[in-house]
């Protein structure tokens, strides 16, 4: 799957398919475990404003899908619990 296929453009309920995407064309080139070649290859299916959104993003960020992704979640889909960055599942404290 090429870039020209996967398009982002930062719309309400697109992001989690679009992080699918990418995921997918990663893992079909070989490449899930290369943070960074996977969050250079997000950065040319960026439009509109999901690319503006990017372009003011800090370089780490930029070079780094494990920065990238749940910047992308909080930014389009709402934050992320620190539970689902850490694989454990989430907890209700009273």
């Amino acid at each position: 799957m090429s870039s020209e296929e996967i398009v982002f453009d930062g719309g309400e309920g697109q992001c989690e398919r679009f992080i699918r995407l990418v995921r997918k064309a990663a893992f079909s080139q070989g490449k899930l475990d290369d943070s960074r070649w996977v969050a250079m290859f997000a950065s040319t299916c960026f439009e509109g404003k999901a690319l503006r959104w990017y372009s003011a993003l800090d370089t780490a960020t930029k070079t780094d899908w494990n920065l990238m992704e749940p910047a992308l979640l909080t930014e389009f889909s709402g934050p992320v619990l620190s539970s689902q960055v850490e694989g454990k599942a989430p907890s209700i404290e009273q």
